[in-house]
């Protein structure tokens, strides 16, 4: 387990030297990686779709934003690698507008539901997901806020990373691999 830690920690102060170092081109890296991210949560949504309920609107409301998320996913890959970067403000405008929607339908959906406590929560953490990424896209949008902050979240990446390496290192016993 030491030896796992200290490689995480490692591979998070070198995240986070990178994020400090080079912000421009770590934009469109989580720009590319938010795409990715929403595809895979729209792919998610789509599998368990039918589990949660059988009402029909439910289902149109979540399916649609399925099918927004993974087009808006696909032009979060494809356009920022394309254009080297020059429609990365566009799109966290357009993500931040997704997130938007996105929390707009759960808390409808939550009230259309009025589940349990384990589906309530579920919706729940989509909200404050969504809440969460309107407001850092949105601060992402201008230019000088977005290095600085990918640059202050990259020195505490960095600082976080040596810091629980260090931790590591001196606390925890040598493990034999016998």
């Amino acid at each position: 387990m030491r030896s796992t830690n200290i490689i995480l920690s490692t591979l998070v102060a070198i995240l986070g030297l990178i994020l400090a170092v080079n912000p421009e081109t770590s934009l469109t890296v989580i720009v590319i990686c938010c795409g990715v991210w929403i595809i895979l949560s729209a792919s998610n949504d789509i599998l368990k779709i039918r589990k949660i309920s059988d009402d029909r609107v439910f289902f149109w409301i979540i399916f649609s934003r399925c099918i927004l998320s993974m087009i808006i996913g696909l032009l979060a890959i494809i356009l920022p690698v394309q254009t080297a970067g020059a429609i990365v403000k566009t799109i966290f405008l357009i993500l931040a507008l997704y997130f938007a929607i996105k929390a707009i339908t759960t808390i409808y959906v939550m009230i259309r539901l009025k589940a349990g406590p384990v589906t309530n929560r579920i919706f729940f953490f989509s909200l404050v997901e969504s809440i969460a990424a309107v407001i850092i896209f949105t601060l992402l949008n201008g230019e000088t806020v977005a290095t600085v902050l990918i640059r202050i979240i990259g020195c505490v990446l960095l600082l976080g990373g040596i810091i629980f390496a260090v931790y590591n290192l001196k606390a925890s016993p040598i493990e034999n691999a016998d």
